[in-house]
């Protein structure tokens, strides 16, 4: 009886000691199937650029994000396209140059991007001076991100105008390399208005970004569209409504003549981590009377 027990006992742990060794080996091939996946995809190819773009590119460094693959996509799963274009203020006077700062790609290397106004007419672009990629220099103004820049339209109203990658079109369902292809993103819109007389009027706010977050006191600046003697005071809060709030002028009796302050740090000590920051700029024109209080629009930040 004892022995035919203890041999039933050994049959199962043969049994067990099979289920898993089955179970490890499936395991095994699943992960070394997913790490090879991952160091094909992981691993930059510079012989694609040597074999495929260097007869024509003879001056330029090797780069990545110059080819669709690349340049254009969040990851490699390449589900998600990653160019955004974004101007550096809202609000603009005719002819003061607009900023355009042009973001995408998940590797590395030059691009070569150009700018379209609303007409689609190309207005500006970044590329080397011969036109072919950054021609050696391995200068960081050709890689994302990058800026581009033209004056603002003539004429009043809202606009958007457009940014496009152009490189080779190489990528996952497309092996070949020539004619070059662009893929366009467009701005956020923007207005273009005409300074109304010589007073103060409006106040834009241009840094800290909108909903950005901030891991030390910042400086504040903003854009006005006229006056001959402005004064200004910046208004702090942890609430939308600005009550109660901390003030430049009310609460430091501080007089701001530039268009740009930075915040103590005894005042950066007052928010907590973690917390949202709402701020906004008053300002008169001292020189004209009655006194006319100019109000900005409300922006906030997160300190981090």
């Amino acid at each position: 009886m004892v022995s035919s027990k203890k041999h039933e006992l050994t049959q199962k742990e043969k049994k067990m000691m099979k289920s898993r060794f089955l179970w490890m080996l499936v395991f095994s091939m699943v992960a070394v199937c997913v790490v090879s996946l991952v160091s094909k995809e992981a691993v930059a190819k510079p012989e694609y650029f040597t074999q495929n773009c260097a007869s024509c590119h003879t001056n330029d460094t090797q780069t990545c994000d110059g080819c669709h693959a690349h340049g254009v996509w969040q990851d490699s799963v390449r589900r998600t396209k990653n160019l955004t274009a974004t101007t550096d203020l809202d609000r603009y006077q005719p002819g003061q140059t607009v900023t355009v700062t042009f973001s995408g790609g998940y590797r590395e290397g030059w691009i070569r991007a150009i700018l379209y106004n609303h007409n689609g007419t190309e207005i500006d672009r970044v590329t080397g001076p011969t036109g072919q990629g950054d021609d050696g220099s391995g200068s960081s103004a050709q890689q994302f991100p990058v800026l581009l820049s033209a004056p603002a339209p003539s004429q009043p109203g809202l606009y958007t105008w457009s940014v496009s990658w152009f490189g080779s079109p190489y990528d996952t369902n497309n092996q070949t390399t020539y004619p070059h292809m662009e893929e366009e993103v467009f701005t956020n819109e923007f207005e273009v208005y005409q300074q109304q007389g010589n007073g103060l009027t409006v106040i834009y706010l241009k840094d800290p970004a909108n909903l950005s977050t901030v891991n030390a006191p910042p400086t504040f600046t903003w854009v006005v569209d006229g006056g001959a003697s402005n004064r200004y005071a910046v208004d702090l809060s942890l609430s939308a409504t600005f009550s109660p709030m901390w003030s430049t002028h009310n609460s430091a009796g501080e007089v701001i003549t530039q268009t740009t302050w930075t915040m103590p740090a005894s005042v950066w000590n007052m928010a907590p981590a973690g917390g949202k920051v709402y701020w906004r700029v008053r300002g008169a024109d001292t020189s004209k009377q009655p006194l006319a209080i100019v109000y900005s629009g409300t922006r906030s930040f997160n300190k981090q």
